[in-house]
């Protein structure tokens, strides 16, 4: 049996290498360039990977809470649950946050007890996330000034 080893890094066309295998029996490739680093599987069909942003994003956002806000549901219990005896206000940061369907979930749970910090460069998402009060920053430096 022969085992695949790299690939091209659909982002970047970079190499990527092989890094394990998932629970799903998905393999995981991480390319390696390094301004890269892109985590992903490799197409399998056609209509997979990487595919343009619809220009109308809240509404993206609002059909993806329809199908992902019970699993963002069990994520933030998750989280909670780690946090219980947590006094001070929580940060997440979502890091390619997208249309922030997770984030979304999120903010409207917790209210004013956390503050979320949205890294995405797409230039789509300016001054989408501050409808839902979330924070948008475009590097991870830029999170570095905020930290307390």
């Amino acid at each position: 049996m022969t085992t695949i080893v790299e690939k091209k890094c659909p982002i970047c066309n970079s190499t990527a290498n092989y890094i394990f295998t998932s629970k799903n029996n998905k393999k995981i490739f991480q390319c390696s360039f390094l301004s890269c680093g892109h985590f992903f599987t490799p197409m399998l069909k056609a209509d997979q990977g990487i595919c343009m942003r619809p220009d109308d994003l809240e509404k993206e956002s609002n059909e993806s809470l329809k199908i992902f806000d019970k699993r963002n549901l069990k994520l933030l219990k998750l989280f909670k649950s780690n946090f219980k005896n947590q006094t001070k206000q929580l940060r997440f940061l979502d890091f390619g946050a997208g249309n922030a369907h997770i984030s979304r979930t999120f903010k409207r749970i917790l209210k004013d007890k956390c503050i979320i910090y949205c890294l995405d460069t797409n230039p789509l998402v300016k001054n989408f996330y501050s409808k839902f009060d979330l924070k948008q920053i475009e590097s991870s430096s830029e999170l570095l000034d905020k930290i307390e």
